[in-house]
């Protein structure tokens, strides 16, 4: 049931990117506290965490972040898929931990999520989030 509930979100994802590139969809940005934002998702995909024996560790930041702009429907489904993807590839056979930690850098924001997957290599990060839909990689165990 979970696992049809994902495909069915991928699918969504996937309509909202084209919607965005074609300018049908509209972004509406509202000033958020992301870290509760953060840990709102978290709670969501808890069942899968627990099922995968990983545990989600949120990491507040030393210092005060300010609320931010961005579009909380867009920004869960971004937030869900690196955090259900950082789950769904760590390695099954121990526990995993998953790290999302926020730190402030001048005037921005920085999200980090840490897991023990196979990651993308780092020649490769570029490609992998510019606007086409290139998802295949080489990745190595690092």
């Amino acid at each position: 049931k979970f696992v049809a509930m994902i495909w069915i979100e991928f699918v969504n994802d996937l309509l909202n990117l084209s919607r965005i590139e074609t300018g049908r969809l509209k972004i509406q940005p509202m000033l958020t506290d992301l870290v509760a934002f953060i840990k709102g998702i978290d709670h969501e995909v808890q069942g899968l965490a627990e099922a995968r024996q990983c545990q989600i560790v949120v990491r507040e930041s030393t210092v005060p972040l300010p609320k931010i702009m961005f579009d909380p429907q867009l920004a869960q489904q971004i937030f869900s898929n690196l955090i259900i993807n950082a789950i769904r590839y760590s390695p099954k056979e121990k526990k995993c931990t998953i790290t999302i930690a926020f730190t402030r850098e001048d005037d921005h924001v920085v999200v980090s999520i840490q897991d023990q997957g196979i990651g993308i290599e780092k020649n490769k990060l570029d490609f992998k989030f510019k606007g086409k839909r290139n998802r295949k990689f080489n990745s190595k165990r690092t």
